[in-house]
């Protein structure tokens, strides 16, 4: 990434607009966090873009102002933090740019990450609502380290459906759709999307890519 100048930090809140940049990897996860941010409500006047690498969104983090938020998986923060790029991160951060992580982490590595600048960490298998929060709290100038593993309550709605059910969620999580997943398991259309409306219903989702969304923060279920 370019060096930055450093300018000085101003005071943000949720009411002026900024932007929310989001770094990950895997499609679906990008989905889901940006599709659980644009739904909250919290940021409409904010502008969320969704980048695959951090060499994809660098010239986006570049015009990034004060206060806005940079949301990195674990690929990204690692690129970030290489021998020779630790120097960009500081000038960032001198910027009022807010980086949150999603990532697992033991306490003394959250304590390390935590003293090298970084401003937020939500663990994989976290809730959305949890990345909300912490998109939230870093958009407000505060901190937000949220180490606790999947709730029994999220778990709990996943086990509940049904081995077909489960089996079509995973086939969408896969990105594949209706009629892909039909054929695939040798059924008719009608009644997959019978099963994708019982799958959102147990799951108190109104969008398929929520519920997409929750089984892969929640992979663990089985």
């Amino acid at each position: 990434m370019t060096m930055l100048n450093s300018e000085p930090i101003r005071t943000t809140n949720l009411w002026i607009p900024h932007d929310i940049i989001v770094v990950h990897a895997t499609p679906l996860m990008r989905i889901g966090i940006t599709s659980a941010l644009y739904e909250s409500g919290l940021f409409a006047r904010y502008s969320i873009s969704a980048f695959v690498t951090l060499d994809e969104a660098d010239a986006r983090i570049l015009t990034a102002r004060p206060g806005d938020v940079i949301i990195l998986d674990i690929d990204a923060w690692s690129s970030l933090m290489r021998p020779g790029h630790a120097s960009t991160f500081h000038a960032l951060k001198t910027r009022g740019l807010a980086f949150g992580l999603i990532a697992s982490a033991k306490q003394g590595e959250v304590t390390y990450l935590e003293a090298q600048g970084l401003s937020g960490l939500v663990r994989p298998e976290s809730e959305l609502r949890h990345i909300v929060s912490m998109v939230e709290d870093l958009a407000a100038g505060r901190n937000y380290f949220f180490q606790r593993q999947a709730s029994a309550p999220v778990v709990a709605q996943l086990a509940s459906l049904s081995v077909r059910q489960l089996e079509i969620l995973k086939l969408m999580a896969v990105g594949l759709l209706n009629k892909q997943i039909a054929a695939e398991l040798g059924i008719k259309e009608g009644t997959v999307k019978c099963h994708v409306s019982a799958i959102l219903k147990t799951l108190d989702c109104n969008r398929r890519t929520q519920a997409i969304a929750m089984f892969i923060l929640n992979r663990e279920v089985p």
